[in-house]
């Protein structure tokens, strides 16, 4: 109270600093209601003030996040795009980067067991896509690298080349820029049984 003028007064120390993400029951409400915006809401109301920019943000990183995206473009951007590329195309219309692919590559039969499971389109290499699978703090790799003159599949853990495929010379299916189905190399008879690779 403002015994000087006889009124009740806020006390803003009592009030959260940590942004919108905070403790009161607004703060709450507000953090929930952006799970139902989609990319250009998120995107306008980012502009409004730098904590809802930092909630907007973390918002669209983590559903890109879910979605097993993990591209170099802006979040609300790579949001839009995912959006776009699922058949959302009312709202505004923004070029799609090529490595925003929802399909993954599947790995199965590898003799190195821990170089099998799901493989996303993390980025775009000087080559081609670029496919990776984090475990238990290994990175696995699937990207197209020259030797000599020639372009080949890698599959590596960390830099250790594990396998090899090769490129054909004329990519003119509809699963161009994707590793091979079959016919993978080992570089280490220790390495084998070589895998096989679907595309999902």
């Amino acid at each position: 109270q403002d015994t000087k003028h006889g009124k009740l007064t806020a006390d803003t120390r009592s009030r959260p600093s940590n942004g919108i993400y905070g403790y009161t029951p607004a703060d709450l409400a507000i953090s929930l209601s952006l799970k139902f915006l989609k990319a250009k809401e998120l995107s306008m109301l980012s502009a409004t003030c730098s904590n809802y920019r930092r909630a907007c943000e973390e918002e669209c990183r983590r559903r890109c996040l879910k979605k097993g995206s993990l591209f170099h473009y802006t979040w609300a951007k790579l949001l839009r795009a995912s959006e776009i590329v699922e058949g959302d195309l009312k709202g505004p219309q923004i070029a799609v980067p090529a490595a925003c692919s929802t399909r993954r590559v599947e790995v199965v039969g590898a003799g190195i067991q821990l170089a099998n499971g799901m493989y996303v389109n993390s980025e775009m290499g000087v080559n081609g896509r670029v496919f990776t699978r984090h475990y238990k703090g290994e990175l696995y790799t699937i990207r197209k690298l020259y030797s000599g003159h020639q372009l080949f599949w890698y599959l590596s853990k960390n830099r250790q080349q594990l396998y090899w495929a090769n490129v054909p010379f004329m990519e003119v299916s509809l699963e161009e820029g994707y590793p091979p189905r079959g016919i993978w190399g080992a570089f280490n008879e220790d390495y084998t049984p070589p895998p096989t690779t679907r595309i999902i």
